[in-house]
């Protein structure tokens, strides 16, 4: 026990060490809240970019709940992380959930009771615990806590999980996912309850078909691309499997209702799974990202479907209203533009885009001249005045230019350009997705020990 004492003390001062290099500028935080047990749990993750620009991260705390998480409470705690590793005037950002317990996904499938699909490692009743109401109270008198960031991959899962609902106004989806989806939910219940019917299926179908996670619409979305890509081709032999199974066939109707459906949560999944990467993601993903997902769905939209028009409606309308605000906030857009691999690139409307160039060049004449003002300091006024004339701007203009004429997408070009590898650690520090930190493993932690 002194021997796993003395380590873990070794390894909270190397992260110390780490995070008071004057080589990190910024931190950013990622909190987690959860139930376990009956007992309430909070834990933090710190981000941050080295000088090479490499990201690393770390787990700062984890502390156990003694009453009910409000306001002063939780900006306690995370002040308290703070001031403990000396990172208190660097933590630019936090990012959090943007909703409790992520839905059981196969609500997107319908009511389905819990008891109709039970998973086997049940037995702790754990609960992630909604702390996006306290990270935004506008309304607290103390203890101010820096900006804060819902995690952007949740919000994707609620416009899946609750805007698609609204999906059911149209007669034709509403009616027609009654039928496809009991068929599907079928089959895979059937499927997870053989031993001899995943066999038995790749011997008549030529592969395994996927069985659902029903925490994850991602796993439900994947499972449902490879049986509506196993419909479309074998439909035949796949209605000899539901023989077997004693379940309903699918019809020509199933299989074109998957095909839509498939197709419109194709660019949601590939968004998502893309942001909540870690390695190699910074902020400035986001809007280009969301761009192209907003593109592909209009476009998906314009297409002449039979069923699911109503889907791809609710789910743009979606992303409309809980990406709207991010769609014009500054520091997401900074973040983008100052990103090697998009800069300019995703702005498709002309004055938008010279908007943006505007903002770009008013941001590095500034940082261009504090600069100028730092050094004129220790400069007599008369050699400042000579050798500093038109220099605040020309500096920076130069070091854009050479930026946005710079064809390499990788972040390692921005060491030849000081500046805005300043700016691109400013706003790019933050990661968009809470996930990351959830896979540090806290909660997988707990029920290992407990």
């Amino acid at each position: 026990m002194n021997n796993i004492t003395a380590s873990a003390k070794q390894i909270k001062e190397d992260v110390k060490n780490s995070l008071k290099s004057q080589a990190v500028q910024h931190v950013a935080l990622s909190v987690d809240c959860w139930s376990f047990n009956s007992r309430k749990y909070i834990g933090i993750i710190a981000h941050w970019l080295n000088d090479e620009l490499e990201r690393h991260s770390s787990a700062i705390a984890l502390r156990s709940l003694k009453r009910q998480l409000a306001y002063d409470m939780l900006a306690e705690i995370i002040l308290q992380v703070c001031h403990e590793y000396d990172i208190q005037k660097k933590v630019v950002s936090i990012v959090s959930d943007s909703a409790s317990n992520l839905n059981r996904s196969f609500s997107i499938l319908g009511n389905i009771e819990d008891s109709e699909w039970e998973e086997e490692d049940s037995d702790h009743d754990e609960d992630i615990v909604d702390i996006e109401p306290i990270l935004e109270d506008e309304n607290n008198e103390f203890l101010p806590l820096p900006m804060h960031h819902r995690c952007v991959c949740h919000s994707l899962d609620l416009i899946v999980t609750e805007d698609a609902q609204k999906a059911e106004f149209s007669a034709g989806f509403r009616n027609q996912k009654k039928i496809t989806f009991p068929k599907c939910l079928a089959f895979w219940k059937k499927q997870s309850r053989s031993i001899h019917a995943p066999d038995m299926i790749k011997a008549i179908v030529g592969c395994y078909l996927k069985v659902p996670n029903i925490t994850s619409w991602h796993s439900v979305y994947h499972s449902m691309e490879t049986l509506a890509v196993v419909m479309q081709n074998k439909c035949d032999s796949l209605n000899l499997v539901c023989d077997y199974l004693e379940i309903p066939h699918f019809t020509e109707t199933d299989v074109l209702f998957l095909k839509e459906y498939t197709m419109v949560m194709q660019p949601i999944c590939k968004a998502t799974d893309t942001l909540q990467q870690d390695k190699d993601m910074h902020m400035g993903c986001v809007l280009p990202t969301l761009t192209c997902l907003k593109r592909r769905l209009q476009a998906i939209e314009r297409e002449s479907m039979q069923y699911c028009h109503s889907f791809a409606t609710a789910c743009l309308n979606g992303i409309k209203v809980r990406f709207g605000d991010m769609l014009n906030d500054r520091s997401f857009l900074m973040a983008a533009l100052t990103h090697p691999k998009f800069k300019l690139k995703w702005i498709e409307n002309k004055d938008q885009k010279d908007d943006a160039l505007q903002l770009l060049k008013q941001e590095i004449r500034q940082r261009s001249s504090d600069q100028v003002t730092l050094w004129s300091g220790v400069m007599k006024k008369e050699d400042t005045d000579i050798l500093f004339e038109d220099f605040e701007s020309s500096a920076g203009d130069h070091e854009l230019e050479m930026f946005l004429s710079n064809v390499v997408k990788d972040v390692q070009c921005l060491n030849s350009v000081p500046i805005m590898k300043d700016m691109f650690i400013t706003y790019n520090t933050s990661l968009p997705s809470s996930r990351p930190a959830e896979g540090v493993g806290f909660s997988g932690l707990l029920k290992d020990i407990l």
